[in-house]
């Protein structure tokens, strides 16, 4: 390869769940020997909060979290600037400066445990302007890799992420029955275990679960596998936005899939919608309220889960026993 470089990591974040599996079979099928930044734990995240931007959200510091622990262990960290996922439609800001802010604080990072300092190595995702295909080749191009190479690489790459959206997609598919329970959120938030183990072990120890099985109730967790909402030519800045009808779409693309999910529901089958979000995140901010009135609408119960890194997981238990507890309740009143 050109760079000289041999190990490339990959750290569990952002990127790692925008478009999973991807990039480490990309980077393996290019010839590289790909890091692993392993599970988030509490002790990472202390550990780098002394260089993460305080007033980033919780996604955030864990994504810098995963940077400092790949320090010293790899040439190269892989953290792409992702502008655009969908055609049409932006990410959230702050994945334009991932890279650059991934540069500066793995300086830090590198400098301050004594280690051996690390290239960021990035490409410019725009799918607004150009398919990832072509991004992807240009870039395995960019590392050196011959057009067979690059070819192979995007096609095992591509495979082994439809492949993962697949599972999400039939373990959703295998669920049946009504009083269903929908967790939403973003696939970074709603696959970091960090964020998600407290949840998902409250919602079990309440016989909700994400397995068939007719002795609990279904959960469902939203697959990004799916598109926004339908792109009918022109934004306004927030024309339509705060209107139940809509008729200009969310510009963001994760909070317009998470809308149009919510809009597309079939209100019976559901018991409620649990939103988990993250403190400072800028989007969501904006959409909790468009979120819960569309629940609203349908008559759909939602209850909106904010963590943040001091979140306990008392806290978390309390809330979520109260909003299924409720629904109990009012369940037994109708029943009268």
């Amino acid at each position: 390869m050109k760079s000289g470089w041999k190990k490339i990591g990959v750290p569990r974040g952002f990127s790692y769940y925008l478009y999973p599996a991807f990039f480490e079979t990309f980077f393996h099928e290019l010839g590289f020997e790909v890091a692993d930044s392993g599970k988030t734990s509490r002790d990472m995240l202390r550990a780098s909060q002394a260089f993460s931007e305080t007033e980033h959200c919780l996604s955030h510091k864990i994504f810098d979290a995963h940077l400092f622990a790949l320090a010293g262990k790899a040439d190269a960290v892989f953290v792409p600037r992702i502008l655009s996922m969908t055609k049409n439609y932006l990410c959230c800001a702050k994945f334009g400066a991932v890279p650059d802010a991934g540069r500066s604080v793995l300086l830090a990072m590198t400098r301050a445990a004594g280690v051996r300092g690390m290239a960021v190595l990035s490409m410019d995702i725009n799918e607004t302007k150009e398919p990832l295909k072509k991004t992807a080749l240009r870039f395995a191009a960019e590392l050196g890799a011959g057009k067979a190479r690059s070819r192979c690489a995007w096609e095992k790459a591509s495979e082994a992420m439809k492949a993962a959206f697949g599972r999400q997609d039939e373990r959703n598919r295998a669920l049946s029955g009504r009083g269903r329970f929908l967790l939403l959120g973003h696939s970074y938030t709603l696959g970091e275990p960090l964020i998600m183990e407290p949840v998902l072990k409250k919602l079990s120890s309440l016989n909700i679960k994400p397995e068939p099985s007719a002795a609990s109730r279904p959960l469902e967790i939203m697959s990004f596998h799916c598109p926004p909402e339908p792109f009918k030519g022109g934004f306004s800045p927030f024309g339509g936005m705060f209107s139940f009808e809509m008729p200009t779409p969310v510009r963001w693309c994760f909070a317009s899939k998470m809308r149009r999910k919510l809009q597309t529901l079939d209100a019976p089958r559901y018991a409620g919608v649990i939103w988990v979000s993250v403190f400072n995140c800028g989007p969501d901010s904006v959409m909790g309220a468009l979120f819960r009135e569309v629940c609203g609408r349908k008559s759909i119960p939602f209850l909106e889960l904010l963590i943040d890194e001091h979140t306990a997981a008392a806290g978390i238990d309390t809330r979520i026993e109260a909003f299924v507890d409720s629904l109990e309740w009012r369940k037994a009143r109708q029943c009268v």
